[in-house]
């Protein structure tokens, strides 16, 4: 399985017969148009679906793990966004806040911007679904606090909760 972007994943199946049977599977079971760009070899199938079926479609092809227990579903197998800036004055600001944290307490800086994160999850948002949002859009977490427009909140929590 390979995250081929934008949303969509992709399945790799070494055999033709397999591939073959977990295609109808799928067709039979959740619709025709779960499934589509399916590609055929003479000896495998690669196929693509949508990242919201991924909890009906990945337990059926049963993936393996390579490398030391990565898992596929690992949000470090998802690309980084490196195209979302922060924009000069509001990167400033935090900018500020970091030179009054001394070296040795720079940890408690990624420790507060997790609380910070967690602070924002709900009921009807909890923190799995953030989670899964910042990695789906590949932003680590000031980038991702600034993508939603919580900037000014995260600012201010870090000032009242860094004592610096």
């Amino acid at each position: 399985m390979f995250y081929y972007g934008s949303g969509i994943l992709q399945a790799y199946i070494p055999s033709i017969i397999r591939g073959h049977n977990i295609i109808k599977y799928i067709n039979e079971n959740f619709g025709q148009d779960i499934i589509f760009d399916i590609e055929e070899n003479d000896s495998e199938i690669l196929f693509n679906f949508k990242s919201k079926y991924d909890n009906d479609i990945i337990p059926l092809l049963k993936p393996k793990t390579n490398g030391s227990n990565i898992s596929p579903f690992s949000s470090r197998n998802l690309p980084r966004n490196n195209d979302y800036q922060i924009p000069s004055e509001d990167l400033k600001l935090y900018q500020n806040i970091v030179a009054k944290i001394p070296r040795e307490r720079i940890l408690a800086l990624t420790h507060r911007t997790n609380s910070f994160i967690k602070s924002l999850s709900t009921k009807r948002n909890p923190i799995e679904k953030i989670k899964a949002d910042m990695a789906l859009k590949g932003l680590k977490g000031k980038e991702y606090i600034h993508s939603i427009g919580k900037w000014d909140e995260y600012i201010k929590y870090l000032e009242e909760n860094l004592d610096v």
